[in-house]
């Protein structure tokens, strides 16, 4: 007894250490685990924010392209698509002169470059279609910073209808003020 009485008190001391061992690699795989399945989760909700985000994006009534700084398209709404009459394939990674005519290619680089990020400017420029008809069209852009990428977010819509109506009535006021003014009955 006396002679393995050392010998059992090591190998308590030897079972404690490995009991405790074990249990400090359980607790350790434990929370490994479960920061892992946060982390999963967190990136499963970010794939779907993600998609919920392009769906979004693609059935948007309003004309919705971005561009990069070069004037790339980078993403793109199924309505802008519709809009140019053109398939988003087509549209996909084009540059901005392959469907606006209103500025030289020259000019729209200059302006794409000196657009300041967080700046919003709403402007009206014409637009070329898939079968070669021009139509007017009022844009809203804006830059916004996501990580280093700079993109320019435009929402196009299409006014020639609203454009061609202004002019109608442009039109008609002027006759009517040339008629009032010729007509004798008008004077009197």
């Amino acid at each position: 007894e006396p002679y393995f009485a050392a010998w059992r008190e090591q190998a308590w001391q030897l079972s404690g250490l490995v009991v405790a061992t074990m249990l400090i690699v359980a607790g350790a795989s434990a929370w490994v685990h479960a920061a892992w399945q946060r982390e999963a989760a967190g990136t499963r909700e970010l794939v779907a924010q993600g998609h919920r985000n392009q769906a979004l994006l693609r059935t948007a009534s309003d004309g919705i392209h971005v561009l990069d700084r070069g004037g790339h398209v980078i993403e793109l709404s199924e309505s802008f698509a519709q809009m140019l009459g053109r398939s988003r394939t087509e549209l996909l990674g084009s540059h901005v002169t392959n469907w606006d005519v209103a500025l030289a290619p020259e000019a729209i680089a200059r302006w794409l470059q000196e657009f300041p990020v967080g700046a919003t400017k709403r402007f009206e420029t014409r637009h070329r279609r898939g079968d070669g008809t021009l139509i007017d069209v009022e844009v809203q852009s804006t830059v916004a910073r996501i990580g280093t990428d700079e993109l320019i977010y435009c929402s196009a819509r299409d006014i020639t209808e609203r454009k061609q109506l202004q002019e109608r009535a442009e039109l008609m006021s002027h006759e009517q003020a040339v008629m009032l003014d010729n007509e004798l009955v008008g004077i009197v």
